[in-house]
């Protein structure tokens, strides 16, 4: 299918939309291509625009094991007194401690909102 100047096949696209990047990952399925951004639902190519207010911009291709720089991964929480706490972890070690020191961030990612 044809996006901008891009044909979209099976694999994982570097876009921007709202000036923020993301992947966006397109896939066949009964023979019809979907996408899912980040992780969210898998929809229909056809209807990319259908969801959002501001054009997708496909930046390019992305090869399957491109390598990273300056991975983070932000854990953000409210308390029961709505105050904000926040850890960046850049290490899976440190991410784990995380959780393991506060079970409870883990037990409300497992519970649905």
């Amino acid at each position: 299918m044809k996006y901008g100047k891009f044909e979209l096949e099976e694999g994982i696209y570097k876009v921007r939309q709202y000036g923020v990047y993301c992947l966006m990952k397109v896939m066949k399925q009964e023979g019809r291509l979907h996408y899912s951004m980040g992780a969210g639902p898998e929809l229909p190519i056809s209807e990319l625009d259908k969801y959002f207010s501001h054009p997708v911009e496909i930046i390019n291709k992305v090869a399957e094991h491109h390598p990273l720089i300056n991975v983070k991964v932000l854990v953000k929480w409210q308390d029961q007194n709505l105050d904000h706490f926040e850890i960046v972890s850049t290490t899976t070690k440190h991410l784990r401690n995380v959780f393991d020191e506060y079970p409870q961030l883990l037990e409300r990612l497992k519970n649905k909102y």
